[in-house]
């Protein structure tokens, strides 16, 4: 004899039926445009050349902008173009340019050798 193991369905005015509806997902507000991080300026963080560039010089406008006011010190010294930074990027960059090994740091003493090799 097989038992009845299937539990009656209960009966009476107080129990509601359920009703086979999808949960009410709250719509999303429409996001705000993402605001982009405009260049603002530039800095230098290359070594000071005499009569030619400081160290944290800051050029206002973009990195298009610095690189043409500095065209004849680029012209000359090819590896300042790289140690022209961004606002956008200056908190990491000043880190990445005392870090050994890193490529700014790479850049900025190839260019220190260079101007003590004019030195002599």
């Amino acid at each position: 004899m097989t038992k009845n193991t299937s539990i009656p369905a209960p009966v009476g005015p107080e129990v509601e039926t359920a009703q086979a509806t999808t949960p009410e997902v709250p719509q999303s507000e429409p996001k705000p445009a993402v605001k982009r991080e405009v260049e603002s300026f530039c800095v230098y963080l290359g070594p000071s050349i005499r009569g030619a560039i400081q160290t944290g010089t800051v050029y206002p406008g973009t990195m298009r902008q610095s690189k043409k006011r500095l065209a004849a010190v680029i012209d000359k010294y090819p590896r300042v173009a790289k140690l022209v930074v961004t606002n956008l990027t200056l908190v990491q960059d000043r880190v990445l340019v005392k870090t050994k090994g890193n490529a700014l740091n790479v850049i900025y003493t190839q260019l220190v050798s260079e101007l003590n090799k004019e030195e002599k």
